[in-house]
């Protein structure tokens, strides 16, 4: 048998799409309905292996299970002088991989549109009890109409099915975007994909996975025990709303996750309005240029609050940071002089489109910062550090807080985004925060942001 057959059932060969590890591709024209197809068959060497013929087959059975325009259709399957084949429809674009080695990283809105679409091909084949477990850029394919097509069920696995193929105790997935429970050898769910689709939306909105290593072994662990890197850190261009879901869905735990499809196609519709619209977080300091009262808590971003982002800011205004200062409560800001944060003019908002009116929920948290201070480290690192409460009546999940140091004009110099720790504020709880930055070696002053999910 040929390396390249000339056919394949009644499939004529025509070029090669792409090859993998066990199998390979082909361009293939089905003189029957005149069609173009793809043909996807193993390579002769594992062609003989019955395992890896069983898990070739699964793959075009669970496709072929799928019906949904997010979903690779499968036309076919057959066996050719024992080489197994399936036929699929034939795509012209490129996979998110390949766009992603071309830009580096995508448009943030482009990124949660492919997630919106992946996540609902996902669901379709959740509602038929099968887990993809094997999600990553080079199985989700962007077709030239913009249509997203989730391949490659090569790994998946019906919930309920008590396949040998899975029991040997290895984990299956791909290690920059393997759950923790995959990689830690337990059963995966639905919550397992909305991971690595998490880790997938990372890469795209950073151009890089949430963790990198030496060898597949170190990733592995990462995704295991290591706090996820802010993606924010990688690309400060990415809007908060985007970076707060994609840590909700890479969170260690599969509780803290969006706990089906359903729930993370409305985060991700939510954010996808969110996306367009001007920074909502406007500085204390100006509202007091305009007479209100600056003693009075006024979060921003209250109508997102309602619907999937809270937000909520506090200035601190004219400190004087030096190695050798000893720890003391940050003032509050009514306490601050308006002279010390510069004297620019209040932002005007200019709202993009026509306002989207939510129906506001009976309950909802309400998060401030409960008190805060600052010191200087031995090793000369400014530590800023305090507390958030949650005084509202429901929880806040994904709870953030950023921290920005300006100079005297308001000009920004510096900032992170850190989790508050718990990241889950039930209502009336307090969670710690802390972060590090190297010495300003000027006066700054200090904005503290808060960003959760409702």
């Amino acid at each position: 048998m040929s390396e390249t057959p000339t056919r394949l059932g009644p499939y004529e060969i025509r070029g090669t799409i792409g090859a993998g590890g066990m199998g390979v591709v082909y361009l293939a024209w089905d003189a029957r309905l005149h069609r173009s197809v793809a043909v996807k068959t193993l390579h002769p060497a594992f062609a003989v292996d019955a395992v890896a013929r069983e898990r070739f087959l699964r793959e075009a059975r669970a496709a072929a299970a799928v019906s949904h325009p997010n979903v690779t259709q499968i036309h076919d399957i057959g066996e050719d002088e024992g080489r197994p084949y399936f036929a699929m429809e034939y795509l012209e674009g490129q996979s998110v991989q390949e766009l992603l080695d071309e830009r580096g990283s995508i448009a943030p809105d482009l990124a949660v549109s492919i997630a919106r679409q992946a996540a609902a091909g996902l669901k379709a084949a959740a509602e038929r009890g099968i887990v993809h477990r094997d999600v990553k850029p080079s199985n989700l394919f962007l077709a030239k109409d913009g249509t997203l097509k989730v391949t490659d069920f090569g790994l998946a696995k019906q919930l309920l099915a008590d396949s040998k193929l899975t029991s040997d105790g290895q984990f299956f997935g791909t290690p920059n975007y393997i759950s923790p429970e995959q990689a830690g050898g337990g059963r995966a769910d639905a919550r397992s994909d909305i991971y690595s689709l998490g880790a997938t939306l990372y890469e795209m909105v950073s151009g890089r996975p949430p963790f990198l290593g030496d060898s597949p072994v170190s990733v592995v662990m990462q995704h295991l025990r290591d706090p996820v890197p802010p993606v924010r850190q990688s690309n400060p261009a990415v809007p908060v709303p985007v970076a707060t879901l994609i840590h909700k869905m890479l969170s260690k735990s599969p509780s803290a996750r969006p706990q089906d499809y359903d729930d993370l196609i409305r985060h991700l519709d939510r954010t996808a309005t969110t996306i367009s619209a001007p920074a909502a977080i406007i500085a204390p300091q100006a509202a007091r240029r305009d007479g209100a009262d600056p003693s009075v808590h006024r979060p921003a971003g209250r109508i997102a609050a309602y619907c999937i982002l809270g937000v909520s800011a506090i200035a601190v205004v004219g400190i004087w940071m030096k190695p050798g200062d000893a720890a003391s409560t940050v003032p509050a800001p009514a306490a601050a002089p308006a002279a010390a944060v510069g004297r620019t003019e209040p932002a005007t908002f200019r709202p993009r489109g026509s306002p989207r009116v939510l129906s506001e929920p009976a309950a909802r948290p309400d998060l401030s910062i409960h008190d805060s201070a600052h010191e200087w480290t031995p090793e000369g690192m400014l530590r800023i550090y305090g507390r958030v409460e949650n005084t509202g009546d429901a929880a806040a999940e994904a709870v953030i807080v950023r921290v920005v140091l300006m100079d005297e004009g308001g000009a920004q110099l510096d900032s992170l985004e850190v989790p508050a720790l718990p990241t889950r504020l039930d209502a009336g709880a307090m969670g710690d925060f802390e972060a590090f930055f190297s010495n300003p070696r000027r006066k700054v002053s200090i904005l503290v942001e808060l960003h959760w999910l409702s």
